[in-house]
């Protein structure tokens, strides 16, 4: 039902607005109004302390910028992009994390355009354009993200731009837009380590691109390995001062962390048959047993037990393990939004009512049928970029299932694929919905014989 700008359509004469503009405002001023209702409701509060996370980031930019010589721990842990992203800001402008936050929903609203223009570009439709930029302007998640000292804003902005870049190079043979989409899909695994699939996933999206995209093959398979190559290039170099600096091949060693802790502390719980709500305590337990390394900077010793421990609990529990991973990446692609409620505590019960209605257990499964759905009826229609955002979702979702507990911002790279796909289900059920009414309509209208 949902067809390209270049044939005839009813969704043909969408409004010839600039579709990234007019998603952009939409996004900042909803993103505005969240911050000035958040700054409020804390006033005479540092919003640092909301997240345990953010304290990890400030720790680590102070190192960074010779202000602690106590982040160090922290620096390796969560590697130097966002870091030096509040670093950067704090020496600009002071000890004003307001600033950092203005400038953070300023980056989250020209994502959700950005993805509106991802949107237009590969499927050349602007309603569907449209309602991706929409549904990204309206994420819970990414409006709570967007005003959170947490480096998840940063990362999708970086990721997004280096996916539109990379799709536009490819399709225009241009490789100044692809050596920018390296440099800034490079940063973006700086920022989390998570992108780290982004470089081989490049490799694949020039060999899926679509037939009125490819220039010769040959050139393409080589411009996509010239960005693979620098996007590798830059988190290698602090790579290699992780091994300078402490033995450790590494850009960031929040992944194996949390994989100790959460995943193969849950299959250690599950396997001795402890009841569920004994589980917070045995996990504080597994940190308590890390903190004498951290403490004396042992991280070296750190990270070959944090290895060893994962490699053995899934040596003695390899279908627990599975089943565990696989539970808890479903968990977090239908995990709601969680941090508005701390955000935002003067409307704490009004969220908490809405979600004991709608969301149960704190899980939504409507956006991942959605977006399956969406899936299918856009490879029906366009199969090759339909598969590229594909590539991405899984990506995200198998990373995901290292740790749990926060919500959404898990799952929250993945928005860089799945607002397309929802916005193609909703026009599916609107057309399906107007092709039922016609019929009812015409049905009654028809005499009865």
């Amino acid at each position: 039902m949902m067809v390209p700008e270049s044939k005839k359509s009813r969704h043909a004469g969408w409004p010839r607005m600039n579709l990234p503009l007019v998603i952009f405002v939409i996004a900042i001023v909803v993103r505005a109004v969240f911050l000035l209702a958040m700054l409020f409701f804390h006033e005479g509060s540092s919003p640092e302390v909301m997240f345990p996370d953010t304290t990890k980031y400030i720790d680590a930019a102070d190192f960074l910028f010779g202000r602690n010589e106590t982040g160090e721990y922290q620096l390796l842990l969560v590697g130097p992009g966002y870091p030096v992203f509040l670093g950067l800001l704090m020496t600009i402008f002071g000890q004003s994390y307001s600033i950092v936050l203005m400038i953070q929903i300023v980056l989250s609203a020209a994502t959700a355009a950005c993805l509106a223009a991802v949107a237009r570009l590969l499927y050349n439709n602007r309603l569907l354009a449209f309602l991706t930029g929409l549904i990204a302007a309206l994420s819970l998640t990414s409006i709570s993200l967007a005003a959170a000292l947490l480096s998840d804003t940063l990362l999708l902005f970086l990721f997004v731009f280096s996916v539109y870049l990379c799709f536009r190079g490819i399709q225009e043979d241009r490789r100044t837009l692809l050596t920018v989409a390296g440099l800034l899909g490079g940063l973006s695994i700086l920022v989390r380590s998570v992108a780290l699939f982004l470089p081989p996933l490049v490799i694949i999206f020039a060999f899926l691109a679509p037939a009125s995209w490819r220039s010769p093959s040959r050139r393409t398979f080589i411009n996509s390995v010239l960005v693979a190559a620098i996007m590798i290039l830059i988190p290698l170099v602090w790579a290699g001062r992780n091994v300078a600096r402490h033995d450790i091949f590494t850009v960031a060693e929040t992944g194996p962390g949390a994989a100790r802790l959460f995943l193969a502390g849950k299959v250690l719980h599950t396997a001795r048959e402890r009841p569920p709500h004994e589980y917070r305590a045995f996990r504080d337990s597994l940190y308590a047993a890390t903190v004498p390394n951290i403490e004396s900077g042992r991280y070296k010793k750190l990270h070959d037990e944090t290895r060893a421990f994962i490699f053995s609990t899934i040596q003695k529990y390899p279908g627990l393990f599975l089943r565990t991973y696989l539970a808890t990446v479903l968990g977090n692609a239908t995990a709601i939004s969680a941090l508005h409620n701390i955000q935002l505590p003067h409307l704490a019960n009004l969220f908490d009512r809405f979600d004991r209605n709608f969301n149960p257990g704190h899980k939504n499964p409507l956006i991942l049928l959605l977006t399956l759905i969406g899936s299918v009826l856009l490879i029906r229609k366009n199969a090759r970029p339909t598969l590229m955002l594909l590539g991405i979702i899984i990506c995200f979702a198998a990373a995901s299932g290292v740790t749990f507990g926060q919500g959404s911002r898990i799952y929250f790279p993945a928005q860089t694929a799945w607002p397309i796909m929802v916005a193609a289900s909703f026009i599916f059920f609107y057309d399906l919905g107007g092709l039922i009414l016609r019929s009812l309509t015409i049905l009654a209208k028809r005499p009865a014989r």
